[in-house]
């Protein structure tokens, strides 16, 4: 319990909660959930509303129980495990009496309510649910399906982050994950390791004071001048999955950070680990590569055919000049040449109708991918929305088209209402902090007027304004005259309508310039997104052009076909009339130098370039993506999950903080 009391009070902090904000406004907002504690040292899972900006694995309809798991890693500076707390959310959809869960947990509670629980004889941990949801926690001891190492080096040479405390220099931090979560998967014959496609986002802040040029590997920098937010992002073991050459494209495993120190100290740091990014694929769509590769082949094979028989063609008509008379002969050989291009004609054809048809099928799914990105964004502003809410704030809910305008406007041109509630929050957080100051509750009013003074008159800090203010109060209690009559006209100033207006604007000023990060960081992360949501729809709009030119190239292959075909019966009428044909042969000749020439650009240009395209890194991207998802879809549960449940999971890492002794 001692462990969980620290976890409570760490969470507190306002570092941990700008940095678990970041990474929730971030790429996969959601995901991470609705993190609670109650009065006492339990560890809650709270349930969302609706589960508003929530990313879930794709369910099956059969399941009427769903596990929502967070799993929380409290570990050393190093990453070094130091404890495993599990925190389990059990929908009960259905209202069931009893719920069954796999009991591996230790030290098992209930931390929302007091349904209890026994085992049985499968060692099963049965809840008398009486028609609830259960919250509970619990321990465990084992390994985690992603290993994060965490290593330091100062001024290029490694060192422990005991000995790194109070240090100055160049300093790099490095997170490592090691993903050890896979199944072994069949691909084109082969067995082999297919990983849990972790995302993994790791958050901290760091004191301006203490890092300066700060720099970070797959990730982005947040500054609001006093600290530096740090969101990195790596998918380990993604780059295997997808069997990518890193020269074309190389994915994260890693996220490196490297500052100007004095005297090191920091921050505990987060990091969250989900799978849920891949999870609402439909993995049933994802076969029209395999049929575009077999159209390709086809239509390949078809072209050398076509290729084959042109030449032919020439060369029988060649030998026709030079020996007029093997005239007979070379005829023969015309014929079969124009056999082959009939053939090869027709085959080009059919394997361009099965392109069309796989280019047809891709198009197909179009609105679901265009759907799902638009889900995904829609999710992201609906988190943004709640944590405006939770600020107390009032804005027009939060569109794709619209959300800038709107965010930027509650901090360019409030309205009366979001005016009201930016004075009332900074009014509340002024008066914190006279109270913790000492000053009396009477002497509000004055103070708010003499800082309005020094501030916005004077243009001082709000420190050294404060400073002198508790000055000048401390000698008005001490008799001072002139203290007392500064006190006592500011008082008075503060009751008059102006004075009010003054103050209120004050109060807006300081609000403003407190949520000005807030918000260009969540339009940031916002931007960030809608340029991959942009991207995706200019990717589809681009299918569909790619369906209308097969279109027309199949009408195109048609008339090839065609025209083979009537080549091919008039080459029979040559054969057989032959002797009158002689003075013609030069001419054709020349036209079927021309056709072999233009078919063999065809095939150099055209059909071989689409067939690299295809048989390179298309088919079996797609084929290793679905195994990806179909494997990040199995995946549910840390702790243990059984047949009747659906689930998912997500992991919560902490490190312990660095500082001076």
């Amino acid at each position: 319990m001692k462990r969980l009391s620290s976890i409570k009070q760490y969470m507190k902090k306002p570092a941990v909660w700008a940095i678990c904000a970041a990474l929730l406004v971030g790429s996969v907002a959601g995901a991470v959930g609705t993190l609670a504690f109650t009065k006492d040292t339990k560890l809650e899972t709270a349930k969302p509303a609706q589960t508003a900006g929530t990313v879930t694995a794709t369910t099956d309809d059969t399941k009427t129980v769903d596990k929502d798991e967070t799993v929380y890693v409290l570990a050393g500076a190093d990453g070094t495990v130091q404890k495993i707390i599990v925190s389990d959310w059990i929908k009960n959809a259905i209202g069931s009496t009893t719920l069954t869960d796999v009991g591996t947990l230790g030290d098992v509670q209930n931390v929302k309510g007091d349904e209890s629980y026994t085992m049985n004889g499968d060692n099963m941990r049965v809840w008398d649910a009486a028609g609830n949801d259960i919250y509970c926690q619990g321990t465990i001891e084992k390994e985690l399906p992603v290993g994060m190492t965490v290593t330091y080096t100062l001024d290029g040479a490694a060192i422990s982050p005991a000995d790194l405390a109070g240090k100055s220099g160049k300093v790099t931090i490095r997170f490592d994950y090691q993903n050890r979560q896979y199944e072994t998967v069949t691909i084109d014959g082969k067995n082999e390791k297919i990983y849990v496609p972790f995302a993994m986002l790791t958050g901290m802040l760091l004191d301006s004071d203490v890092f300066e040029n700060v720099t970070v590997s797959n990730g982005k920098l947040l500054n609001d001048g006093n600290h530096t937010v740090v969101i990195g992002i790596a998918f380990p073991g993604l780059q295997e999955n997808l069997a990518l050459s890193a020269d074309k494209l190389e994915i994260p495993d890693y996220v490196e950070i490297t500052a100007d120190v004095k005297s090191f100290e920091m921050t505990n740091t987060v990091t969250v680990a989900t799978n849920a990014l891949l999870n609402n694929i439909d993995t049933d769509k994802l076969n029209s590569a395999e049929e575009l590769k077999t159209a390709v082949d086809q239509m390949t094979d078809a072209m050398r055919q076509l290729t084959d028989g042109s030449s032919k063609l020439y060369s029988g008509l060649t030998t026709l000049l030079q020996k007029s008379d093997e005239l007979v002969a070379g005829i023969d050989k015309l014929a079969v040449g124009a056999a082959a291009l009939k053939d090869g004609a027709g085959a080009v054809d059919e394997g361009t109708a099965k392109l069309l048809l796989g280019l047809a099928t891709l198009c197909d799914n179009n609105d679901t991918l265009n759907g799902g990105a638009k889900q995904v964004f829609e999710t992201l502003l609906a988190s943004a929305d709640a944590q405006i809410a939770a600020k107390g704030l009032t804005v027009d809910k939060l569109t794709v088209d619209g959300y800038k305008a709107t965010l930027s406007a509650l901090i360019t041109a409030p309205n009366a209402t979001q005016t009201a509630q930016l004075v009332g929050i900074a009014d509340t957080v002024l008066e914190q902090k006279l109270a913790a100051a000492g000053v009396p509750q009477a002497q509000y009013a004055a103070v708010k007027f003499m800082l309005y003074q020094r501030i916005a008159v004077q243009q001082k800090t709000q420190d050294a304004a404060m400073q002198e203010i508790v000055t000048v109060l401390h000698k008005a209690n001490a008799g001072d005259i002139a203290a007392l009559q500064e006190v006592g006209a500011a008082m008075q100033a503060a009751a008059t309508a102006d004075g009010k207006k003054a103050i209120n604007g004050l109060l807006l000023a300081m609000a403003k310039e407190t949520l000005v990060p807030t918000i260009e960081g969540a339009i940031a992360s916002l931007d960030e997104y809608n340029k991959f949501y942009t991207g995706l729809a200019a990717y589809t709009a681009g299918v569909a052009e790619a369906k209308n030119g097969a279109t027309a190239l199949k009408d195109g292959t048609a008339q090839l076909a065609a025209g083979a075909g009537g080549l091919y019966d008039g080459i029979l009428q040559l054969k057989n009339g032959a002797p009158a044909l002689v003075d013609g042969v030069s001419a054709l000749k020349d036209g079927s130098a021309t056709l072999s020439d233009g078919l063999a650009r065809f095939n150099k240009e055209g059909v071989q370039k689409l067939s690299d395209a295809v048989n390179g890194d298309l088919a079996g991207l797609y084929t290793r993506l679905k195994a990806t998802v179909d494997v990040s879809k199995h995946y549910k549960s840390f702790s243990g999950i059984t047949d009747q449940m659906d689930g998912q999971v997500k992991f919560i890492y902490r490190t312990a903080d660095i500082s001076v002794k």
